[in-house]
């Protein structure tokens, strides 16, 4: 009777998940699916119809396969397409950007270890025959090639010991031992498990005696471990200028990328690193325009930093004070707008635009208004910026104080002579945008003391 019992209940445990399995997927039938279409518009039509709150959705998979189509309206689409969701956000939005600057060998070892690996593969052939790529984008196909990066396993296997042996060694600064294995049996450049190298080791375990041996004897500072680290690398993160200048001199070059972040040295640790370590990378050939994976220069990481004394030295290199940072914004809006006060000092000394708009027609006093930097501002109208500029909405500096909900900029501002009477292109009041009780009691104050 009990086992009866209990295959009864085990029957209506299977018609119970049965029933929903099945109402679940007459529910995913009603659904729009997301597939690639033919037509670009119609593909594009689907995703807008799509509900992207559901977490399951697989993002990764379909912006790839977005980017395959190699059609350039749905390439153009991908970086619009990422910003509905997370689910795989990161590794999609870093493959997509990274194979449309053509680094495709370290975008395909990168994608090692995750499923969509076979993707890539499809990703570079369609890329290499879409009009989306420059002539200067794909002369990076012989960047870098996986075959001078290929380490002998077997070789590795057989001398695990020696390898093992030399590589403890090198970590604890025994340099007649490295020496001897070195000069013997193994290669000045041979790898260990994470394809890192013994000046690597050395370097990252400061040994500055191991180090100087290792490059008398030819070893390559430019040699990468398997996530893209250098040498210099380790250097610059110690902040040893003695190290960081032997490496520059024996060849280390200041502009190579790790394969994750494409970030230098220099964009890793310029927040940390000595001036005179920066004007050794500037001398020996590094670029402070380079880009890493989001989009920011050595310039912009200076700025996020309010490094003044770095920035100073890269407008002395070349760089000019109304440039644009690689996403489009003037310096001085994007120094404003980060509250980098001694930046601004700088690029105000060195000639820069006060008034230059950056994106929607804001200047810098009216990215500072909104951001809050009430120094900032100061300085900015004191240098000649004008203090009623519109935006594309007809928006003043005070009307974007006001939305920031910064009383202390917005009672700055209207003693410097801000009109609070102006009107925006909805016909709005800079009243109508106060954020809070004390915002409404300084613009109120302000229009009493008029009257």
């Amino acid at each position: 009777m009990k086992l009866l019992k209990y295959l009864n209940l085990f029957g209506y445990f299977l018609i119970f998940w049965g029933t929903m399995l099945r109402w679940r997927y007459l529910r995913w039938r009603k659904k729009p699916h997301l597939e690639l279409k033919s037509d670009p518009d119609t593909t594009l039509s689907l995703i807008s119809q799509y509900d992207f709150a559901k977490p399951s959705f697989y993002m990764g998979t379909f912006t790839l396969n977005m980017i395959l189509t190699g059609d350039p309206v749905l390439i153009s689409a991908a970086p619009d397409f990422l910003k509905y969701h997370w689910t795989r956000r990161r590794i999609a939005a870093r493959v997509y950007r990274i194979a449309l600057i053509s680094r495709f060998e370290i975008a395909r070892r990168r994608m090692k270890g995750y499923h969509q690996s076979h993707l890539m593969d499809r990703v570079i052939r369609k890329l290499h025959d879409t009009e989306e790529l420059s002539r200067a984008d794909r002369e990076f196909d012989g960047w870098f090639r996986l075959d001078d990066f290929n380490v002998d396993y077997k070789f590795y296997r057989e001398n695990y010991s020696r390898i093992s042996y030399l590589f403890q060694a090198v970590r604890e600064g025994r340099v007649e031992d490295v020496m001897t294995i070195v000069s013997r049996e193994l290669s000045v450049d041979v790898r260990e498990s994470n394809l890192g190298t013994p000046l690597i080791a050395a370097v990252a375990s400061k040994q500055p005696a191991v180090v100087e041996r290792l490059l008398e004897l030819g070893a390559n500072p430019n040699l990468q471990t398997r996530i893209g680290l250098t040498a210099l690398v380790w250097a610059v993160g110690h902040r040893d200028l003695n190290l960081t200048e032997r490496l520059l001199e024996h060849g280390a070059n200041p502009n190579l990328a790790d394969y994750y972040y494409l970030r230098t040295p220099f964009h890793s640790y310029l927040n940390v690193i000595d001036p005179l370590i920066c004007e050794k990378f500037l001398e020996k050939g590094g670029d402070p325009r380079q880009e890493e994976i989001l989009g920011r220069s050595c310039v912009t990481v200076a700025i996020d930093f309010d490094r003044a004394d770095h920035l100073r030295l890269f407008l002395d290199w070349g760089i000019g004070p109304n440039e644009s940072d690689p996403l489009g914004a003037p310096l001085l809006c994007y120094a404003a707008m980060m509250g980098a006060e001694e930046c601004v000092d700088v690029l105000i000394g060195h000639g820069a635009y006060v008034n230059l708009p950056g994106d929607k027609d804001a200047t810098p006093l009216s990215l500072a208004a909104y951001s809050g930097s009430k120094e900032i501002a100061e300085k900015l109208v004191a240098s000649g910026a004008e203090i009623d500029h519109l935006d594309y909405m007809d928006r003043t500096p005070l009307m974007l104080a006001a939305m920031g909900d910064h009383s202390g900029v917005a009672e700055t501002l209207l003693e410097l002579g801000a009109d609070p009477s102006r009107l925006d292109s909805e016909g709005k009041s800079v009243l109508d945008m106060a954020q809070s009780d004390e915002m409404k009691r300084v613009l109120e104050s302000n229009g009493k003391e008029e009257n």
